[in-house]
């Protein structure tokens, strides 16, 4: 038999985490089956009758304990920054998410929430892809511009 003292119990209970799944006591019972087409039968007990499967004992009770999910100001810190660099759109759209985002969180809209900081995520993502690739490109031209009027200036062809 596998099964705790009260007093382990309520230690193990009162130790749990946030998140952690809590069951009441289980006392599980040794199983005796029968030949092939049989029944189930527990120890002690009778055959059940017109089911197949396992004999299980009483039902657990389980407790799930959870928190709300945090809010971080990282989607509205990067999309005001992503804002100030230059791309104004994808900055605007992603800070405005931001901000419905943790309107949401505050009314403990939390499904709302994570989709709006998603949507904020991106815009985000776009915005620094395109940036960068704005700034490659803005790297190649310079250099390619520099190249031709060097060529030009020392009279190499």
């Amino acid at each position: 038999m596998n099964s705790m003292s009260s007093q382990q119990y309520d230690q193990f209970k009162n130790e749990q985490q946030p998140g952690i799944v809590a069951t009441d006591q289980v006392h599980l019972q040794p199983m005796q089956t029968v030949p092939y087409g049989g029944q189930p039968v527990p120890y002690g007990g009778q055959p059940m009758q017109g089911q197949t499967g396992v004999y299980i004992g009483q039902p657990m009770q389980t407790t799930v304990i959870t928190t709300a999910p945090r809010w971080g100001w990282g989607t509205l810190i990067a999309s005001v920054i992503l804002y100030g660099l230059g791309c104004v759109w994808c900055g605007f759209l992603g800070t405005v998410y931001a901000i419905l985002s943790y309107v949401d969180h505050k009314t403990q809209d939390f499904n709302r929430s994570r989709y709006k900081r998603q949507c904020s995520l991106g815009w985000l993502i776009g915005g620094y892809v395109s940036y960068g690739i704005a700034i490659l490109l803005f790297i190649i031209l310079v250099a390619t511009v520099f190249t031709a009027v060097s060529h030009d200036y020392y009279g190499k062809k």
